[in-house]
């Protein structure tokens, strides 16, 4: 596999580039050691968490809670020991980013990042590792992390024996649940070897979990002492390859209608989608479903063309989030005949500007990026509210169908909604030129 980065202690944010050849899925490999509590001195153990292009890697079942994620390294798991993680992922020709991301900074070590092309052959995919790690006690050992990939079954052949007093051992965790085996000898360990294999054998185990294709599956195995995984072999459900890795991805628009470019704001509309989903997803109450930029380029058409509006209003503020007639100018400029209150925590609530980054204040729009980013920010306003203001504080969120409603809240409202759903959904809008497919 071609080495992104070798071994170096990991102190800092640390963001690795790489490029691939063509369009295709591509196996990447990152092996790590963190240290426990004790081993820092601390309270609180070390922890990696990984972000490859705009994607994150949250606990089974939550959207935001990163740190303890199977596709993290925990100290306090790990002891220090070596743990290796295998993302297969279907990637775009071009450049990607991978940043390895330390809790503390004083605790961790990159064994080694890497990559390779995979081939997916009848939904049959074989993965020849012939990995072993240092000897370890009931400690994470491998993890394999499906990206937008669902599982039918996977076979796992490794080679195991028994040592002094001790044998390999081996545990499967799959989204978080551990599976049993099928004797109770075995209990939570589906490989448990025997006083009797001294001179190593190789055993082979298939489970049938039926993953459905989901944003991430995780494939977990411990183990105890240092056997061997000689190969993991997936049969996957069919499917689709994905348009790219991004957690959030646009639907392209096609090209050139009336020689409109339907994808210049592409990156604009990802930025501030990226930024303001990741803010609120940190935050006590996170909305329950992620702002998708698709439908945010659909409210861009609906209210400017995605900025092809012939008045020059509309080319620049494509969301109309500055319109004079628009309270979210004065909102956002905190005059007190429109304030904008906020749900900020169990015990605060807050005008928005506690939400402004400081490099973009005082807020203003007199460029697409901008409109696009404080209306992203607006729709996010006009996704929640606060249902009473009595401590302890408590957020309330809509459905991104209420909070467009909200946004738009005119006398065509229930039209205006119709048609951004139209576009959201199908691809059409409201003369049935097709956008995209």
């Amino acid at each position: 596999m071609p080495t992104i980065k070798g071994a170096y202690p990991l102190n800092t944010t640390d963001t690795l580039t790489f490029q691939t050849p063509k369009n295709s899925y591509y196996l990447i490999k990152m092996s790590a050691k963190a240290k426990s509590e004790k081993q820092r001195d601390s309270t609180d153990d070390e922890d990696i968490t990984i972000k490859i292009d705009t994607l994150e890697f949250p606990k089974p079942n939550t959207l935001s809670k990163l740190i303890n994620s199977p596709a993290s390294f925990n100290g306090g798991k790990l002891h220090n020991t070596e743990q290796i993680t295998y993302f297969v992922i279907y990637l775009k020709t071009g450049e990607h980013t991978i940043e390895l991301i330390p809790q503390h900074g004083d605790g961790s070590d990159i064994i080694e990042v890497s990559y390779d092309e995979i081939n997916i052959k009848n939904n049959q995919v074989t993965l020849n590792l012939n990995q072993q790690l240092e000897n370890r006690d009931k400690n994470p050992w491998i993890t394999f992390v499906l990206v937008e990939i669902g599982v039918k079954s996977f076979s796992i052949e490794t080679k195991v024996r028994w040592h002094l007093l001790d044998g390999d051992d081996i545990k499967v965790i799959i989204n978080g649940q551990i599976q049993k085996a099928t004797t109770k000898y075995r209990k939570d360990w589906i490989i448990k070897t025997n006083p009797l294999n001294i001179f190593g054998k190789t055993e082979v185990i298939t489970l049938t979990p039926n993953l459905q294709i989901q944003k991430y599956n995780y494939i977990e195995l411990y183990t105890d002492k240092t056997p061997t995984l000689k190969s993991i072999s997936f049969e996957i459900i069919e499917q689709e390859k994905p348009n790219t890795t991004n957690a959030n991805t646009i639907q392209p628009y096609q090209d050139k209608i009336y020689g409109r470019d339907y994808n210049k704001l592409d990156e604009y509309i990802l930025s501030a989608v990226n930024y303001w989903n990741d803010f609120f997803s940190k935050q006590q109450y996170p909305p329950p479903q992620p702002l998708d930029p698709n439908l945010v380029k659909a409210i861009i058409y609906r209210e400017s063309t995605l900025g092809y509006d012939e008045d020059n209003n509309g080319k620049i503020d494509v969301m109309q989030v500055w319109d004079e007639n628009n309270p979210a100018k004065p909102s956002f400029l905190q005059d007190p005949k429109f304030p904008a209150n906020e749900f900020v925590n169990e015990n605060e609530e807050n005008n928005i500007s506690y939400s402004y980054p400081k490099d973009r204040i005082p807020p203003d729009v007199t460029t697409t990026e901008e409109s696009i980013f404080w209306g992203v920010r607006w729709l996010y306003h006009k996704a929640q509210s606060l249902p009473n203001l009595i401590k302890p504080y408590k957020r309330d969120w809509e459905t991104w169908n209420g909070a467009i409603y909200n946004y738009n809240s005119s006398d065509n409202v229930e039209a205006y909604i119709q048609e951004v759903f139209s576009i959201y959904e199908k691809g059409i809008d409201d003369e049935g030129n097709v956008l995209w497919k």
